[in-house]
């Protein structure tokens, strides 16, 4: 009877092991029961379970002193049952609470061991993410894990679920450097990890931009093992299409994994597919993507309405709306049923156009087809109608959303809020984020920005100020762009004084300024004659790791410009380029209209040639400043001959480019020429 039990129980444990390579809890209730013998630890001819015991009795001897405990015991009843419950209700932290924490890393061995044996590759990574995580927790060297599980007779399927698990446990903890560690050890100890278990490493590397460990790691599949499967090579298609903060998008890459994947004989999938072309249309490949899924078609290739949302995508962002309404044709001609996402974008396309009949009738589409519009759907049409002034017949969706019972976001609420300023109708807009609030919708400190945008538009940065104590009563703490706005709109009063105030209060609620904060004070101290300030205001930003744009660059430069320090201002135009800041017409204008006053025309004209070579058009400011500067100069065939030149540019010329040249003509030019 023994015999035959015992056999039972080593064939039971070749099945767990060897049925299509797969592991998965088929022990029986009899093979549990006949654990609980204990003359079958004794006479039992399987190694592991010799080691196991006698591993058991000598933790029973290490920690017989500690009577309060019950290690040992637990052990022994885990070992004999295989009970999952009994198990995972001695947590590691708790155990080393009481007994210690080598006592307890023993006895977990033992265990995890026991059931990696038995095919519990589940409950082996449960326990091994416990131990991890109290690794993690306490600051212990990780590194030491590995050599420790390691310590145990050598089973080859045992060890590989153990290690795996392992892998598994590091790498969702982001512990990946002990992760990699392990992996390298199974390698050079001649085992070969699961794949499974190898893409959860290389994904958690991929999502942490570990960009050369994920290159190595994928290299190393392919010429030691395991062999990539499709997952694999989804995650690096993923990858290299996603561009992630550390590189952009490498098509060249991409494209080699869909080469890689034909020679080993690995169909990529829809998912592939998809991917693959987000990361054309990302890098504007948008007609070679185009190009390619009509290839992907012909030749029957798997394909879904995700990978044709990026070229819609793509094309609508190039204005090309009708294109994408004509790919959608296609799409369903093809038999494939476009989904909310296509029909969205398309929406969205057409409603930034103006073009609201065409949304409107895709909208109507999607009522036939039975797709119901997501809340996106419904916030593009919104915008859509607040752009061309109908906020009125907006709102009539707006109340039929909440009728239909979807509740419009943050977001849908805030461009009605926007739609309301666009308008001048700034008490609705008020009076709709009271209803916002009043209706469980909090507003953000976006939907209050439209509104105090508004209000410094018209002149009204005192009443916009007002609104910061009713953010702050909804718990809408204002941001930086809600005091950049307010410091901009006093500043158009040129009223220093109270743009500063924002800037402090905004210190002291802990906002942090930004690059176009600090380029709003550098403005206002300018025009207050400033410019040594501004200066060091300038210089402070650039010491904080804020980065200096071309609109600080050319507020600082038309400051030194108005003062007449044109030296500085020169030094300042170059480090700008040097900084692969392009100058605007803004910026060339106030350099000439700077070296003009101080007749400096050779500068001048060099910075005009200058300014058109780099596509950088002239308007009427720049033509009139130069104007002035030859007129000065009384060289007035060059002062004509720029004006001849402003006209035939399409430029309107306006009473200050005339009155330049007539203030030393006396004449209005003697220009009837001109204007026949």
């Amino acid at each position: 009877m023994f015999k035959s039990c015992l056999v039972d129980s080593a064939f039971l444990r070749n099945r767990v092991f060897f049925v299509n390579r797969s592991t998965f809890r088929a022990y029986s209730a009899a093979a549990s029961a006949l654990l609980v013998e204990d003359h079958v630890f004794v006479e039992t001819p399987l190694p592991f379970e010799a080691f196991a015991v006698h591993e058991i009795k000598a933790l029973g001897k290490r920690i017989c002193v500690q009577r309060k405990g019950k290690l040992y015991p637990f052990v022994v009843t885990v070992f004999k049952s295989l009970n999952w419950e009994v198990a995972w209700d001695v947590r590691f932290s708790k155990s080393v609470k009481e007994h210690g924490f080598s006592h307890s890393l023993n006895a977990f061995r033992i265990i995890v061991h026991e059931f990696a044996w038995m095919g519990m590759q589940v409950e082996v990574q449960a326990l091994l993410r416990d131990v991890v995580c109290y690794y993690r927790e306490a600051k212990y060297d990780a590194f030491g894990l590995f050599p420790y599980l390691l310590d145990s007779p050598h089973s080859g399927v045992r060890s590989i679920v153990v290690y795996d698990a392992l892998i598994t446990a590091f790498a969702d903890n982001s512990m990946l450097e002990n992760a990699v560690d392990v992996f390298l050890k199974i390698k050079k100890l001649g085992l070969e990890p699961h794949i499974w278990s190898c893409n959860i490493l290389l994904k958690c590397l991929a999502e942490a931009n570990k960009l050369e460990c994920v290159r190595s790691l994928f290299e190393c599949f392919k010429n030691s093992g395991p062999s990539p499967n499709v997952y694999t090579y989804t995650i690096m298609m993923n990858f290299f299409c996603e561009g992630l903060q550390v590189q952009d998008v490498d098509i060249g890459q991409a494209t080699d994994i869909l080469q890689e994947m034909g020679k080993s004989g690995k169909y990529p999938t829809a998912v592939i597919y998809a991917k693959y072309i987000h990361g054309l249309c990302k890098v504007g490949h948008v007609e070679f993507a185009l190009d390619f899924i009509r290839n992907m078609r012909h030749r029957a290739q798997p394909l879904n309405s995700y990978c044709y949302n990026a070229i819609l995508q793509g094309l609508c962002q190039k204005g090309e709306t009708c294109e994408a309404l004509k790919l959608l044709e296609e799409m369903k001609g093809y038999g494939m049923v476009p989904d909310v996402y296509c029909y969205t974008i398309l929406i969205d396309g057409f409603c930034k156009e103006g073009d609201i009949e065409k949304a409107l009738t895709l909208f109507e589409e999607m009522e036939l087809c039975k797709i119901k519009p997501s809340i996106v759907s419904y916030s593009s049409l919104i915008y859509g109608l607040c752009k061309i002034g109908l906020i009125d017949d907006m709102l009539h969706i707006y109340h039929s959303l909440k009728a239909a019972g979807v509740f419009p976001d943050a977001i849908t609420c805030t461009l009605i809020v926007d739609g309301y300023c666009r308008e001048g109708r700034l008490e609705e807009a008020l009076r709709f984020i009271y209803e916002m609030h009043h209706q469980g919708i909090s507003p953000n400190s976006y939907t209050y920005n439209a509104v105090l945008n508004s209000l410094c538009k018209e002149g009204k940065p005192e009443k916009a100020w007002e609104l910061v104590p009713q953010m702050l009563k909804r718990n809408v703490l204002p941001e930086v762009a809600n005091y950049n706005t307010l410091m901009n709109g006093f500043g158009k009063q040129l009223n220093s004084k109270k743009a500063f105030m924002v800037y402090g209060g905004m210190l002291e609620a802990g906002v942090m300024p930004n690059t176009v904060t600090c380029t709003i004070l550098i403005n206002i101290l300018c025009h207050r004659g400033k410019i040594c300030e501004a200066y060091n205001m300038f210089k402070e930003m650039t010491e904080r790791g804020l980065a200096a744009d071309v609109i600080s660059y050319t507020s600082l430069i038309a400051g030194f410009c108005r003062m007449g320090d044109m030296k500085k201002a020169w030094v300042l135009f170059k480090e700008m380029l040097s900084k692969n800041h392009l100058p605007n017409a803004i910026t060339y204008t106030c350099l000439i209209d700077g070296f003009c006053k101080s007749f400096r025309m050779d500068y001048a004209s060099f910075l005009f040639e200058e300014m058109k070579k780099n596509n950088v058009s002239p308007d009427v400011v720049t033509y009139t400043v130069l104007i002035s500067g030859y007129c000065r100069l009384q060289n007035i065939d060059r002062a004509i001959e720029l004006f001849d030149e402003m006209k035939l540019s399409g430029i309107s010329w306006d009473v200050f480019a005339k009155e330049a040249l007539g203030l030393y003509t006396g004449d209005w030019f003697g220009y009837k020429r001109l204007e026949s």
